[in-house]
């Protein structure tokens, strides 16, 4: 078996990537990348996920997989659909200091990309149940409930998927602007939280996000100045609804 993946297929992600979009002095599309991981790689059956301790900065991406159930070689495009049959989820981890370094002296990304478990895989569907269409796929009426692991200081910048959508979670700013509602003289110097026991739940109707709930609770330390230092420390119980979601 081999795990076959594709980058910079998406263009405004390999535009986030820096990669060029076009060939050089053409307008001709540049062709994606591929690279290879091994069985190694697979992470099957919600077992956990360990940071690998030779990198400091692991990303992910969530990927659509296809499961290839026919042998064949040279395959015309317009026949390739008869060599799969299921789609599931993955998320593809990349240690990306290592892959920025292997970029930079034309070395292959095997380690930043094929490290143990950096293929996580979620079962496999079949793609009838979705519409059939792999380029249009259909997931309605679907309820999906998860539970995160624990998370230091999630904020708005986007870095992560929670992040995206739990944008009223106390921050820094937040805390200083309301503050100063009642006084012009205080500073926040830092706002450190841990939220644990995140629960989220996600409706998706006619293959959108219609409905995002979640509930967390939070342990914070704050360290302001009004003239003085304080410092305090306090719990936080937070559950937020989102409906009809525009994106």
């Amino acid at each position: 078996m081999k795990i076959i993946c594709i980058a910079r297929n998406y263009s405004e992600h390999a535009a986030e990537m820096g990669a060029p979009r076009f060939a050089p002095g053409s307008r001709e599309a540049v062709s994606p990348a591929f690279f290879l991981k091994p069985d190694s790689a697979l992470l099957l059956k919600n077992q956990p996920f360990f940071y690998p301790d030779f990198s400091h900065q692991v990303e992910y991406e969530v990927e659509v997989v296809v499961r290839i159930d026919k042998v064949g070689k040279s395959i015309d495009e317009r026949f390739a659909h008869r060599y799969y049959s299921s789609v599931a989820l993955g998320i593809d981890f990349t240690a990306r200091d290592l892959q920025r370094e292997a970029k930079a002296k034309g070395l292959p990304w095997t380690l930043s990309k094929g490290f143990d478990g950096s293929a996580a895989l979620s079962e496999f569907v079949p793609l009838a149940e979705l519409g059939g269409d792999i380029q249009n796929l259909a997931v309605s009426g679907d309820t999906y409930e998860f539970d995160l692991v624990d998370s230091p200081n999630p904020d708005r910048s986007g870095n992560t998927a929670f992040s995206r959508f739990c944008n009223d979670i106390v921050v820094r700013e937040e805390v200083e602007k309301e503050l100063k509602d009642y006084t012009d003289k205080v500073t926040v110097d830092s706002l450190d939280a841990q939220y644990h026991n995140i629960h989220v739940k996600a409706v998706i109707t006619d293959g959108k996000l219609k409905e995002l709930t979640y509930s967390m609770k939070a342990d914070a330390t704050l360290k302001i100045k009004l003239g003085f230092a304080i410092t305090g420390t306090g719990n936080l119980d937070a559950t937020a609804k989102y409906m009809n979601i525009d994106y």
